[in-house]
């Protein structure tokens, strides 16, 4: 299979998002990560950090604050 695992780091660690994402949709300041069963989990104020395709693995990361 093809799904990938999908982390958000917290502290020391990458906190697992989804075991086995199939598709992410980015929409704004939401990232969206459905699963092969058609679960959904969304994370907010995130984006895209890495995506290792030879690890199977996506890596979010929390968007920063710009200064106005």
């Amino acid at each position: 299979m093809c799904e990938s695992k999908v982390y958000i780091p917290e502290k020391e660690k990458k906190k697992l998002v989804m075991e086995e994402a199939a598709k992410i949709a980015v929409g704004g300041d939401n990232i969206k990560v459905y699963g092969i069963l058609g679960n959904l989990v969304e994370v907010d104020d995130c984006e895209i950090d890495v995506i290792d395709l030879m690890k199977h693995e996506i890596i979010l990361k929390k968007k920063k604050i710009k200064p106005q």
